[in-house]
């Protein structure tokens, strides 16, 4: 179609800075995100691609047949029948040939495409879930799971007979420098008109506690009541905001030349699309990294909101910048790989559908060892006894049926 649609891409440590390496557990990680591109290009030529399928077949079959020429060689020594010998080759390639495994295989991708698409996603080929299953790492913009349309200013208290739309233009004002769900909540409420911002210098994130800066030439600060502590203001009492508060809700403070102004009441509503995702997207050995300059996105709202344990949740400081900001750009075209309409929830279900297939993929090529290493017993046992002409094609064929029947449902028992 004619829309925008989204490539994913991945990124290793090497792009990733040092100070954010120390918020991931593994040593070596693979990052994703996605590029906007007008137009996928190759998709018919990179789904019929199988380059790693086409290598295992290879050295398979160069082991097998070196195997079968080596006892057939054994066997004409010791039986001294050249057609008997040259027989066992036949038998012994055609009843150990990974046949059941190419099949499984090619199920297991149908299988994987055909549930990628019904979430909006575009898995091409077996290379591209050798390589997304690769992915460990994933660092979200907190906008991601908390939209700026799900937040919502609920009310202003205001102290001490201070001016609402003054208290609301310095928190737009301060908001503006960065990039996130406070700056779009307060764009929204002076209805998008930047030009009647005030000038702002010095802006610095406070870790875990807010924003500062100097705004006309006074000194703000906007955060949690940490923020106030740390510049020598006197924050309500906890009773105060528990009494202005509901469990779906946060607040906000702002303060002007240390003298508290308002109490922003903010309703935060998760994205509906992620709820039961980020779970599974952890138990697929996936760590989620949360960025964020709103004190109010905190471990324990995103672990109450998306049901996942509160120790399993990173913040990364809004002031480390995230290791590509490609998602951003336009491509006119990209190579078809992994490929989704823009949604995160896409993306993550077919980064975890990557993951289980290619383990689905390493039980096929283990039970392919299994029925080779059998049929080679088989094999030996039935030639050196003289009984091997005894097998017949409807045998091979039930013997290589079997072996794909076995594949294909531990695959999807996996």
């Amino acid at each position: 179609s004619s829309n925008t649609k989204y490539v994913a891409k991945t990124y290793s440590k090497d792009i990733i800075p040092k100070d954010i390496s120390n918020f991931i557990d593994t040593s070596d990680p693979i990052g994703i995100y996605q590029v906007k591109s007008e137009k996928i290009v190759n998709f018919v030529k990179n789904s019929y691609s199988c380059e790693n399928f086409k290598k295992y077949i290879n050295i398979t079959s160069i082991i097998l047949s070196t195997v079968s020429l080596f006892f057939s060689i054994f066997h004409f020594i010791f039986f001294k029948n050249l057609l008997y010998s040259l027989s066992l080759i036949c038998i012994f390639l055609f009843i150990s040939y990974p046949i059941s495994c190419i099949l499984a295989l090619n199920i297991s991708i149908y299988s994987s495409c055909k549930k990628a698409l019904r979430k909006g996603a575009l898995i091409t080929n077996e290379s591209t879930i050798k390589n997304f299953s690769k992915v460990n790492t994933a660092i979200l913009d907190a906008s991601l799971l908390y939209p700026s349309k799900n937040v919502i200013l609920k009310e202003i208290k205001t102290f001490r007979g201070q001016r609402v739309d003054e208290a609301i233009l310095y928190a737009a004002t301060l908001s503006s420098t960065k990039d996130g769900t406070l700056n779009k909540v307060f764009d929204r409420i002076i209805l998008g008109q930047k030009k009647i911002l005030e000038k702002v210098s010095n802006v610095i994130y406070e870790e875990k506690m807010g924003i500062s800066g100097w705004v006309n030439g006074l000194e703000v600060v906007i955060g949690n009541r940490d923020i106030l502590k740390k510049y020598k203001v006197d924050p309500p009492s906890r009773d105060y905001e528990t009494k202005y508060t509901k469990k779906n809700e946060g607040l906000l403070y702002i303060a002007v030349n240390k003298e508290l102004v308002a109490m922003f009441i903010l309703e935060y509503e998760p994205n509906k699309s992620l709820k039961n995702k980020l779970f599974k997207v952890l138990k697929s050995g996936i760590d989620i990294i949360i960025r964020t300059s709103d004190t109010n996105i905190t471990p324990s709202r995103i672990s109450s909101d998306f049901k996942i344990p509160e120790g399993l949740i990173k913040i990364l400081p809004y002031n480390q910048e995230m290791p590509t900001n490609k998602s951003s750009s336009i491509s006119k075209s990209s190579e078809a790989s992994l490929a989704t309409t823009g949604e995160l929830s896409s993306l993550l279900y077919a980064i975890c559908l990557c993951k289980k297939t290619y383990q689905n993929f390493r039980l096929i090529y283990s039970l392919q060892v299994v029925s080779i290493f059998i049929a080679v017993l088989i094999s030996l046992i039935l030639s050196f006894n003289g009984t091997i002409e005894q097998i017949n094609e409807l045998e091979i064929l039930m013997y290589i049926f079997f072996w794909s029947f076995v594949s294909n449902i531990c695959a999807k028992l996996k």
